[in-house]
């Protein structure tokens, strides 16, 4: 982009916000795409096909967890919004 051979590069917002605050200088803009428009893509975590239990105990603790108080101050740190954490508590 800065080379003047690309206009846009689509990837993770948040994984950008920050490197754009580290260079406050450069002409760069985050644009986040709406719900509507494209549906958000979530991070995972990968298990052996063996491993159906462990799968199943990780699911229940992250149900449990996602969207708690505890988890909107856990990643409130990293600059995650209100609507953010929706996004996965909802999910």
């Amino acid at each position: 982009m800065r080379n003047g051979k690309a206009d846009a590069y689509a990837s993770v917002g948040r994984a950008h916000a920050g490197f754009i605050e580290q260079h406050p200088d450069w002409p760069l803009e985050l644009v986040l795409v709406s719900v509507e428009e494209k549906p958000p893509a979530f991070g995972s975590f990968a298990f052996s096909l063996a491993d159906t239990q462990f799968r199943k105990d990780v699911d229940s603790m992250l149900s449990g967890f996602l969207g708690t108080e505890a988890h909107r101050e856990m990643v409130a740190k990293f600059g995650f919004t209100e609507d953010e954490v929706n996004l996965v508590a909802a999910s």
